[in-house]
């Protein structure tokens, strides 16, 4: 019986190293560089709420962004964001609809190397980029709750960044080093939002949204690219502070911050 007792405890060993083993193999994922955009797709954006009367608006949002990426176990990049935008929200009973345009200036900070010869520390990147949307929209006295909401999402990515993931791309045949350097990203994702509605024309509004990439082609085909993400926003008046926090493929995410003012 101890022969048996001992022979078992060797067996468990031998299977518990062998299972450390196998999820140490499989852990070990490939480094993975993507456009500087891709994991800060989405920005908030305001709407009038629905108070009894039909509602237009124009307005001009300035956001702030932060996002980090986990390359490897040791090694962590870091992008920032500055955008401006502009939109014009329509609200009737049932439905909203907008439209606007914007632009970013980022700055992307590598952790580390890229590749044994390439250690470019921080570049620069610039994009350009448009977005259109629709959502459902079931009224209360106190409460807009947006059931959900379709946005498309188009950015145009350019600049020193996108230059040197694309010189790395093609000097180096490294098969755990990955590249997805898509300049053009044309974007969807599915929201639904929660507006409480404060005195004096006031509001809170809580919301999450799902997406992915639409037009992914070469290498990135294959991939899964989707992106998840929450936010919260306070208006006052004719401003509205905002918070989006989004998470994206290989540990890529960002806070994002957002102050909006309404023209007219």
């Amino acid at each position: 019986m101890k022969r048996v007792k001992n022979q078992i405890k060797s067996e468990s060993s031998v299977l518990l190293l062998a299972i450390i083993g196998i999820f140490m193999l499989t852990s070990c994922g490939k480094r993975v560089y993507t456009s500087g955009t891709y994991g800060s797709i989405k920005s908030y954006t305001v709407k009038p709420e629905y108070r009894g009367e039909n509602k237009k608006g124009t307005y001009i949002s300035a956001d702030f962004s932060k996002g980090e990426q986990d390359v490897t176990n040791s090694i962590t990049d870091k992008k920032t964001f500055l955008s401006i935008r502009a939109h014009r929200s329509i609200t009737r009973k049932y439905f909203n609809f907008y439209y606007g345009l914007g632009g970013t200036l980022g700055n992307y900070k590598f952790g580390g190397p890229i590749t044994d010869g390439v250690n470019v520390g921080s570049k620069a990147f610039y994009s350009l980029n448009s977005k259109t949307g629709i959502n459902l929209n079931l009224p209360t006295k106190k409460m807009d709750w947006r059931i959900l909401g379709v946005e498309l999402i188009y950015n145009y990515e350019f600049g020193p960044y996108q230059n040197t993931l694309e010189d790395v791309k093609n000097s180096t045949e490294d098969s755990e080093l990955l590249i997805f350097n898509k300049k053009s990203i044309l974007s969807y994702n599915l929201t639904t939002e929660a507006v409480f509605k404060l005195n004096s024309g006031n509001a809170l509004s809580l919301g999450i949204y799902v997406g992915d990439i639409l037009n992914k082609t070469g290498n990135l085909k294959g991939e899964d690219s989707n992106f998840l993400g929450v936010f919260i926003s306070f208006k006052f008046k004719k401003i509205t502070l905002s918070l989006v926090s989004e998470s994206a493929q290989e540990s890529i995410g960002s806070s994002k911050f957002g102050l909006t003012y309404q023209l007219f």
